[in-house]
């Protein structure tokens, strides 16, 4: 008998409104059939597809760089988020000692629709900046803009009202690096080709207000600009959610969006799953946001089930849950869950195993497996949906050995 397998994988990838493929493998080359997973998303959203920035219908999938990527409910408070210029939302946006020119050169959504930001005098708090309204004291929030070199090469983010003062940080657009950071919790950037990064902060505020500087600088750790009435940044897509980190962009013309939670549905079939042995395997990266978050194998709630456990601290679990009591609990400590890993959890009776990324983590030889496991899940029984990316999803119905692991996992 060879190994009957289930795989979202790059099969995942044929989509359709309200749910995306798997397939089922019979020694990795003849197909069974699909498994379908019923999604549902009832807003249009944005994925980063084909170097650009594209729009997707209301309960479509959304796969970027192979991956399947799943996002909770977010709002960009931020109500014009492409005019960003005094002159065209005076309400929202204020330039100080800086000029914007609106549709200057191509935006990553492939448009004309790039603002140039280039100070007018040389000196101090060269700037464009916005105050987006009532906030929640004590609240996290994450601040997002697409920038681009064109001359200058230093962006700074200045954030007024902080909750341990006013927070800095500095983005290099030439190499790619973050400079000086004070005080922000989190800051970053994602390269999105052509020269465009989105650089992101976060912050806890203290005010009921907030107000962002977008500043022009000519070097790390400083508020200094000079001109030459030309050379300056390109920006486009500035973003304010509540959310420890940025999510996909959502575009605004006066007023703020929300993009509505991804949300998918377990696939059940009861004939390809083995409850007495097999394998668990994803290559995912997930939102460190201290929720619970879970992939697992089921009978169609949490009483019997095999997942891996993103829990509220940030950690990854392997574990097993039989007839609503947890047999088995194995801990993969100081893992990134942020970063693409390979995670696999073997079950069979007495013998149970973890391995991440090409090592075995840990093991546990005591425990029974779970009973009539019949559905592939990115939650388990309805709540911990997990968020993020998912590269590959796949169940194994034998149980592999070391090797066979590490080789998966590599």
């Amino acid at each position: 008998m060879g190994v009957n397998k289930t795989s979202i994988g790059t099969y995942g990838q044929a989509r359709k409104v309200g749910s995306f493929l798997g397939v089922v493998d019979y020694d990795d080359t003849t197909s069974l059939g699909a498994l379908e997973f019923p999604l549902s998303r009832n807003s249009k959203a944005t994925e980063f597809s084909d170097g650009l920035i594209k729009e997707v219908d209301e309960n479509v999938p959304r796969f970027e760089d192979g991956a399947l990527l799943l996002e909770p409910q977010s709002t960009n408070l931020i109500a014009y988020s492409e005019d960003l210029d005094a002159t065209a939302s005076s309400s929202w946006w204020n330039n100080q000692d800086s000029t914007s020119v609106l549709n200057y050169d191509s935006s990553p959504d492939g448009q004309i629709k790039s603002t140039l930001l280039y100070p007018t005098t040389s000196g101090a708090n060269r700037s464009l900046n916005e105050n987006f309204g009532t906030i929640l004291s004590g609240g996290t929030y994450t601040f997002s803009v697409f920038a681009k070199s064109a001359g200058k090469n230093w962006l700074r983010f200045l954030h007024l009202n902080a909750s341990a003062g006013n927070a800095t940080t500095h983005f290099d657009l030439d190499n790619g690096t973050v400079g000086t950071t004070n005080i922000y919790t989190d800051v970053g950037m994602e390269n999105y080709g052509n020269g465009w990064y989105r650089c992101y902060a976060t912050v806890v505020a203290s005010g009921s207000t907030d107000i962002v500087y977008l500043m022009l600088t000519d070097t790390d750790n400083s508020n200094i600009s000079t001109t030459n009435g030309t050379d300056g940044i390109e920006i486009w897509g500035a973003q304010i959610e509540q959310l420890s980190y940025a999510t996909s962009y959502i575009p605004t013309n006066g007023s703020a969006v929300t993009r509505l939670a991804d949300v998918v549905s377990g696939a059940s079939n009861e004939n390809i799953f083995n409850s007495e042995e097999g394998v668990l395997f994803a290559e995912v990266s997930a939102f460190a946001d201290n929720t619970f978050k879970r992939i697992s194998l089921n009978n169609g709630s949490f009483l019997n089930s095999v997942f891996f456990d993103f829990d509220n601290t940030n950690n990854l679990l392997g574990k097993l849950i039989v007839n609503g009591n947890e047999v088995v609990r194995i801990s993969a400590s100081g893992l990134n869950i942020e970063d693409n890993n390979k995670i696999a959890l073997s079950y069979k009776v007495n013998d149970f195993k973890l391995f991440v990324n090409g090592s075995k983590v840990g093991t546990d030889f005591v425990g029974a497996t779970p009973i009539e496991l019949n559905t592939l899940s990115l939650d388990l029984g309805g709540g911990q949906i997990f968020y993020g990316k998912v590269r590959d999803l796949q169940v194994f119905n034998r149980a592999l050995t070391d090797t066979e692991l590490q080789q998966l996992t590599s």
